[in-house]
């Protein structure tokens, strides 16, 4: 008679090839997830960015821009954006400027600062 001979049933295989399959799916589903966070954050990044250059720009201007809103649409980083400037008169002189930045998904980037009506 043989002596019992060591290793691993069918049925263990099985069971251990099912939970590798569970691991790797979960993984996968992982991964996708940090794809689209990437993305959602890029967006977000370049929608700051085009709304801190509407900012500055409408900082510089020599005289402070129309008290309302104003819109206009940008091409930035491979994309259209629609600026919406509204400026209106605080006292002593100043201005609040807003400026919302969005793309086709809506508002991705909202900025407020004051500057001098003067």
């Amino acid at each position: 008679m043989r002596a019992a001979e060591t290793g691993f049933s069918l049925v263990e295989v099985m069971v251990a090839l099912g939970i590798l399959s569970l691991a790797m799916m979960a993984l996968l589903r992982l991964n996708g997830a940090s794809a689209s966070t990437a993305v959602a954050a890029e967006r977000a990044a370049l929608a700051d960015i085009a709304a801190e250059n509407a900012m500055v720009e409408a900082m510089l201007l020599p005289r402070a821009p129309a008290f309302g809103t104003s819109t206009a649409t940008i091409f930035n980083a491979g994309q259209n954006w629609t600026v919406t400037t509204e400026a209106e008169r605080l006292g002593d002189g100043l201005i609040r400027l807003r400026v919302d930045v969005a793309d086709g998904n809506g508002v991705a980037a909202s900025l407020q600062g004051m500057r001098s009506a003067g």
